[in-house]
């Protein structure tokens, strides 16, 4: 008697696979955003880090030891985080 339902029900389940024209998407859309574009068109973008004077001038800085130190995050000053265990 299985048999029978079984042989029953396998038009519906093969015909809501059919049915499902995004099977397999999401490893489409994973594999397109991975993908490096080698010509990208970033038009007038300058890219981080680009301005090569202001480069220079931040690794001789670094060089002689004239750099800005980091500040703590207090929590208090906009853009910044405080969190994890007391110190």
């Amino acid at each position: 008697m299985t048999g029978s339902k079984t042989l029953l029900l396998l038009p519906l389940v093969l015909a809501a696979c059919a049915a499902d024209t995004q099977m397999g998407a999401a490893v489409a859309n994973n594999i397109a955003a991975q993908t490096v574009d080698l010509d990208p068109q970033y038009a007038g973008v300058p890219m981080e880090g680009s301005n090569g004077e202001r480069a220079t001038n931040a690794y001789r800085r670094y060089l002689k030891g004239v750099v800005a130190p980091l500040q703590k995050p207090d929590g208090k000053t906009p853009g910044t985080m405080a969190g994890g265990a007391p110190q």
